[in-house]
Order: C-alpha cells, then sequence, then structure tokens
C-alpha cells in the first residue's frame, strides 16, 4: 500500500467529523460554557500540510496520523478528555498550526488551561504572530491571575489585529461575556487602555470590566473618558448611564439620559429608562411626565400604563390612574392588580357598588386580598355577620394570610364592641404567626378596652422588644399608663419618644396632655390638648380637654368643647363616661 494512498484514506476519515467549536469572537477559540453538541466536518484536512512534508520525518507523520485517527475516534464516542491527548501528541509531530488549534479548541471544552496553555504555546510556536492564539493565551493568563502575561499577549493581539483598534478591543470586550473578570482583569484593561489612549473603545472595555467587579468610580471615569473621545457615541453615554445607576445615583443617570434624548439618542424605549431612573430617584412627578411621553408612542406598553398609575394614583390623580387602570384590564396585563386597584378608587370616591364589582371579579393571588375588602365594606355597611361569614370561608392554607384574615376579624368585632370575641380573634392570629405587630398591637388595645391593663401592657411592651421605636407602640403604652394613673413617669417618657417621631400626630398630642393632666400639670395639659383637638376634634380628645378645662375652672369652655365633641360622636364611651361624672 503506497504512502499517498495511506495519506489520502487519512484525510477522507479525518474530512468526515472533527472538532469544532466557536463561541462568535471572529474566530476566538471556545470559552468554558461552550458545548459539543455534534461535530461537524472541518473545513479543510487536519492532517500534515503537503507544504511541510519534507520537514516532518515519515515516522513522524505516521504518528501524527495515528493520533489524529484516534482523536476523532474518541470525539464520535464523545470521549473528549481523550481525544484532546491525542490531538496533544498530534501537534508534537506535525508541523500544522491546524492540529494545536484543535487542541486548543478542545482543551478549553473540557475546561482545562493547563492543557490550552500547552496547546497554544505549540500553536503560537508554529504560526508566529497569529492574533487569536495570542487572544486566547491572554485568557488563560488572566484565567491564572497572570496579569503581566494578559497584558503581553492581549498587547500582541492588539497589535496583530487585521482590522483597525477600535474592533480589535471590541473583540476583547467579549471575553468580559465569556467569565473573564476579576480585579486583574481591571488591571490590564487600564493598561491597555493607557496605550491606545485615543480609542474610545479601549476605555468603554475598561468600564465595563471595573463595573463588573463593583469599582464604579473607576468605571464611571473610563466611560467619561470614552464620551470625551466620542460624545456622538450612544453607547458611551450609556456606559456612564450604567455606572451612575450602580453607583446608585440614579438622579445624575436620568440627567444623563435626559441629555441624550435632547441629543436625539433614543425613542420610547429610551424615555422608558428615564422614566424608571426617575421613579429610582424619588422624583415621581418627572417620572409620571417621562411615561406620559412612553405612553403617547407606546399606548399599550403594559409596564409603563401600571408605573404610571400607581403615580397617578399617589400623586392625586384618580381619574388618570383610573383611565389608564381600565387599559390594563383591556389589554389583560397586570389585570388582577389594575381590578383591586380600580376597586380602592372607587372606595375613595364613595362608590360602594362599584368598588365591590371591582372586587369580586379579582383573581389570582389577590383575590384574598380583595375579599377582605369587601368584608371591611359590608361591616362598615352594618353587614357585621355578613363580613365575619367571609372572612370565615377564606381559605386558611397559608399562616401569613390567616393572620391578615385574623386582623381584620379583630378589627370588626373590636368597632363592634365586642372585645372578648375580637381578643380571640387576635389570639387565634398569632397562634399562626407569634409576634405579628398586627396582631399583637389589636389585642392589647381590645385587651385594654376589656380592662386586662396587665394583658394589654404584656403586648405592648412585646413590640416595643422587637421596634424600640415605633411611635405608635410608644403612645398606646404609654397612653395606658396614664389612664390608668400608674407609672406616670415612665408613660411621660414613653409618650415624649414618640412625639419626637411623629410631633404632630394628634393622638399623641391628646396622650401627652393626658399624661400631664395626670401628673397635675394642668397648663402644660391644656396646650397639648388644644393643638390635638385643632388638628383632630376627636370626641375622646374633646373629653380630655374638656376635663383640664373643667379642672381649671373654667366650666363654660369645657362645656363648650365638650358640644362640640358630641357632634362629632354623641355616643363616645370616654365622652359619655367624662360627662356623667363631672356635668351629669
Amino acid at each position: 500500500m503506497s504512502r499517498d494512498y495511506v495519506l489520502m484514506t487519512a484525510r477522507g476519515n479525518m474530512s468526515r467529523r472533527i472538532v469544532a467549536c466557536a463561541v462568535g469572537f471572529g474566530g476566538l477559540a471556545l470559552l468554558a460554557g461552550c458545548s459539543v453538541t455534534s461535530v461537524e466536518p472541518a473545513a479543510e484536512p487536519v492532517s500534515p500540510a503537503p507544504a511541510a512534508a519534507d520537514a516532518v520525518p515519515p515516522h513522524a507523520r505516521s504518528a501524527a496520523i495515528f493520533h489524529l485517527l484516534a482523536a476523532e475516534i474518541a470525539v464520535q464516542r464523545g470521549d473528549h478528555n481523550r481525544a484532546l491527548e491525542h490531538y496533544l501528541e498530534a501537534m508534537q509531530h506535525s508541523g500544522d498550526a491546524r492540529i494545536a488549534e484543535r487542541a486548543v479548541r478542545l482543551a478549553f471544552l473540557v475546561d482545562d488551561d493547563t492543557k490550552a496553555h500547552r496547546a497554544a504555546e505549540r500553536w503560537l510556536e508554529l504560526a508566529p504572530g497569529h492574533p487569536e492564539v495570542h487572544q486566547l493565551l491572554g485568557v488563560i493568563a488572566l484565567r491564572a491571575g497572570d496579569t503581566d502575561g494578559a497584558y503581553r499577549h492581549l498587547s500582541a493581539f492588539l497589535n496583530h489585529w487585521h482590522g483597525d483598534a477600535e474592533d480589535a478591543f471590541s473583540q476583547i470586550g467579549l471575553l468580559l461575556d465569556h467569565g473573564v473578570a476579576g480585579s486583574g482583569a481591571v488591571e490590564v484593561f487600564k493598561r491597555l487602555a493607557a496605550d491606545f489612549a485615543d480609542v474610545p473603545e479601549a476605555y468603554l472595555v475598561l468600564s465595563r470590566a471595573a463595573l463588573a467587579e463593583g469599582r464604579t468610580g473607576e468605571a464611571l471615569e473610563a466611560a467619561e473618558r470614552a464620551v470625551a473621545l466620542a460624545p456622538g457615541r450612544r453607547d458611551a453615554q450609556v456606559a456612564t448611564v450604567r455606572a451612575l445607576v450602580q453607583a446608585d445615583r440614579p438622579g445624575d443617570a436620568a440627567d444623563r439620559v435626559e441629555g441624550m434624548l435632547a441629543a436625539g439618542h433614543g425613542g420610547w424605549q429610551l424615555q422608558r429608562t428615564l422614566a424608571h431612573l426617575l421613579l429610582q430617584a424619588g422624583e415621581d412627578e418627572r417620572a409620571l411626565e417621562a411615561f406620559r411621553s412612553v405612553l403617547r408612542e407606546e399606548p399599550d406598553d403594559a409596564d409603563a400604563l401600571h408605573a404610571a398609575a400607581v403615580l397617578a394614583e399617589g400623586l392625586g390623580e384618580p381619574g388618570q390612574a383610573r383611565e389608564w387602570l381600565e387599559r390594563l384590564v383591556e389589554i389583560r396585563d397586570y389585570e388582577n392588580e389594575a381590578r383591586f386597584r380600580l376597586g380602592r378608587l372607587a372606595e375613595e370616591d364613595g362608590d360602594r357598588e362599584s368598588a365591590l364589582a371591582w372586587y369580586e371579579t379579582v383573581r389570582g393571588q389577590l383575590r384574598g386580598d380583595a375579599q377582605l375588602r369587601i368584608a371591611l365594606l359590608e361591616a362598615r355597611e352594618g353587614e357585621v355577620e355578613a363580613a365575619l361569614d367571609r372572612l370565615t370561608a377564606l381559605p386558611a392554607d397559608d399562616a401569613g394570610f390567616r393572620a391578615r384574615v385574623a386582623v381584620i376579624r379583630g378589627f370588626v368585632l373590636r368597632s363592634e364592641r365586642r372585645y372578648e370575641e375580637a381578643v380571640d380573634a387576635y389570639s387565634e392570629g398569632l397562634e399562626s404567626v407569634p409576634g405579628d405587630y398586627d396582631l399583637l398591637y389589636g389585642r392589647a388595645l381590645s385587651r385594654a378596652d376589656l380592662g386586662d391593663i396587665n394583658g394589654a401592657v404584656a403586648d405592648l411592651e412585646e413590640i416595643l422588644k422587637g421596634t424600640p421605636d415605633d411611635a405608635h407602640a410608644l403612645n398606646a403604652l404609654g397612653y395606658i399608663l396614664a389612664d390608668e394613673g400608674v407609672r406616670l413617669e415612665e408613660a411621660h417618657e414613653l409618650i415624649r419618644r414618640a412625639l419626637e417621631l411623629q410631633p404632630d400626630h394628634p393622638a399623641i398630642l391628646d396622650s401627652m396632655g393626658w399624661v400631664l393632666f395626670r401628673q397635675g400639670r394642668l397648663e402644660e395639659a391644656r396646650s397639648y390638648l388644644e393643638r390635638a383637638f385643632a388638628a383632630e376634634p376627636d370626641a375622646e380628645i374633646g373629653a380630655h380637654l374638656g376635663e383640664v378645662l373643667w379642672e381649671l375652672g373654667d366650666r363654660e369652655a369645657a362645656r363648650r368643647i365638650w358640644s362640640e365633641a358630641e357632634e362629632h360622636d354623641p355616643d363616645h364611651s370616654v365622652l359619655r363616661e367624662t360627662l356623667e361624672r363631672l356635668d351629669p
């Protein structure tokens, strides 16, 4: 059998199927994460090149062919590690750089950087100056933490690249999409950018690498440099926006986006980005205007409709919010949330029938919330048993939801002065969610209504263990102690802390006035109670203010205050008790 026949047979076999995988880098070798699902025929045979035949001894050529055939069989069997070993042997017996290239690619496939480095060095030996092999060696060096080696090879890649520097840096930038990161990468890209100081893409690559490492200051500085070099480039402007966002400067990022829009660098998508940045920056009014601009271009953009509706509702534009929410219902996106919010808007308008109609159509995760709202509406209309029955019928498979049902149930019962049942409802909820704030707070107030002061104090003290600066719990505990006339110094301190947290809250002002009254500081008490009653002419506050005025000797003023309080709530228990005691 002739040597030529052997060579032709080997070439025919090798051309059937050979390992080939690329990651879209314009020829860059495969990196970690690339997988072989099928093996396509090589573009050309990978046997030793005829031009090198005189330079390669016959026995070496035979060895190369043997290992190439063995590699092919291993690939067909899916044994890539064995195939790699044969390619590594074949490349040592051949002067064909393509065999070393195959070995490099397969080494990356099996994630063996040591063998990839060995094969790449052989490839470089056979094809000096080949840009791709320098890029691969740069990747391997970065993975190994060899920043000097990475810089050397990536510099060689840039210098041997067949295109311009912008394109070369674009190729390097693609490394960031394939696991090449870390502080070492930032330092290497920094050195490369300094070598190509007039190339904007160099700084964009540096900005991305720095951003990936959380080095936002360096990322922003590099992006700004790219903008300075190429003011009209949209990607450079976007890089500054990304850096500003990661630096938690959404307002500055929004300003940049507005500048891009003014310069004609974007359409409604960029306008939507602006809206979300403004929302993140807490500039709700500007965000709403930005969403309006988006919706003029894309009236059915569900995300924009949803965000704009929530903003409009919060900014006191219920009519506009309703229009956008109804549109979400029409296009069947965010549909159940839209129905729920429409129910709330109808409630606020006093339109009970519309509210009920919207709530009844809510499905999915918000159905339970909608049913809770219906129960509250029923209770307010005096349909207490219907409300309680509805609450009882709600699903109880989720502990958190059971707790919320218990809160509403307790609230309804307490509103009806069914205090013992309210305490039972709150206690049942606490069995599902021990320590729940709302349940403890509701039970504390209900216990106080029953005269169980020790129980009420225990509940409120438990709340304050977890949230020592909760103004409402501080105020409630201080008021209960003051009303009982016990631990008055402690009560005063609790209410003082609550008032520091919410200095204009009428209930807390009332509590301060009441504890001062209990301490015999009548004029100081009068001042706080007058402020509280002016802010909220509540029957209980009126009862307290009238009692202080009565004790100060101003009986007519006291009666005027009580009369005004009776107009708001003639049956209030505290007011009735005060009148019967002082002015029967």
